[in-house]
This record gives C-alpha cells, sequence and structure tokens, in this order.
C-alpha cells in the first residue's frame, strides 16, 4: 500500500518540498517580469503574484518544522482566538468583495472592471474557512 500524505509525515515533508520549489520558480518568474517591464500595472500583479507565492513557501515552511522540529501546539484558547479573527477576516472578505463586484458591474474600464472582478474573486474564494475541529487534535 502507497503511503499517502495524510499518513506518513516524511511523504508529506516530501509533497511540502516539491511544493515550495514551484512557488519559488513562480517568484523567480514574477521577479524576471518586474525587471523586464516598465508597465507598472504589470509590475502590480507580478509583485501580487510573488508576494502570495512567498506567503506559501512561509506557511510550508513553517509546516515543514513542525514536522521535522517541534511539534506544534495550541491551547483551546489560542484555537479560539486564531478562529475569532479567521471569522472576522472572513465576514470582511465578503463584504469587500460585494463592494467590489458593485463597483465592477457599472465599470466601463477594460482594465480596471477585470482587476476589480479579480480581486473580487479572491476575496470570495481566497479566504479561510473557520474549522475549529482541524486543530482539535492539537492541545499543549
Amino acid at each position: 500500500m502507497t503511503s499517502t500524505p495524510a499518513d506518513d509525515p516524511d511523504v508529506l515533508a516530501a509533497v511540502l518540498r516539491t511544493w515550495q520549489a514551484v512557488e519559488g520558480e513562480t517568484i523567480a518568474r514574477a521577479n524576471d517580469t518586474i525587471a523586464k517591464t516598465r508597465n507598472p500595472l504589470v509590475q502590480l500583479v507580478m509583485e501580487i503574484v510573488r508576494q502570495d507565492s512567498a506567503m506559501h513557501r512561509r506557511v510550508q515552511q513553517a509546516l515543514l518544522d513542525t514536522l521535522e522540529r517541534q511539534r506544534a501546539t495550541l491551547t483551546s484558547q489560542e484555537r479560539k482566538e486564531i478562529w475569532d479573527v479567521v471569522g472576522r477576516r472572513a465576514e470582511m472578505e465578503k463584504y469587500t468583495a460585494e463592494l467590489a463586484e458593485r463597483v465592477r458591474e457599472n465599470c466601463r474600464l477594460f482594465v480596471e472592471s477585470h482587476l476589480l472582478a479579480s480581486l473580487a474573486e479572491k476575496e470570495r474564494w481566497g479566504r479561510l474557512k473557520p474549522a475549529p475541529h482541524a486543530l482539535a487534535g492539537t492541545g499543549s
């Protein structure tokens, strides 16, 4: 039977390292594009891509650290605080997605309309979903 990341920490670590490499390639491409263009809009989009990939790498490294160095622990109070903030953030993102969509519907400018649509989509689908049960087994 083949091990999966869900039941084998070594497999999970290997997947995370592969994922980090992919994010690294994305960061390098974004940096190359930024260096080659003078268009501030292209630079902005590439900076967003770069920062998003950098944050993914940071999370992946934190996961690797918990697998290879020290297991992460959270008290029930810490879990509650995390998910309270995540829940409020999700509510805010829903509201801002609605704002962006409302403005975009009346926007006749091509570039601006597409950027607004991207922002609305990111707010709708990029948000963390509160799921305290996902951390239930991580007490101190």
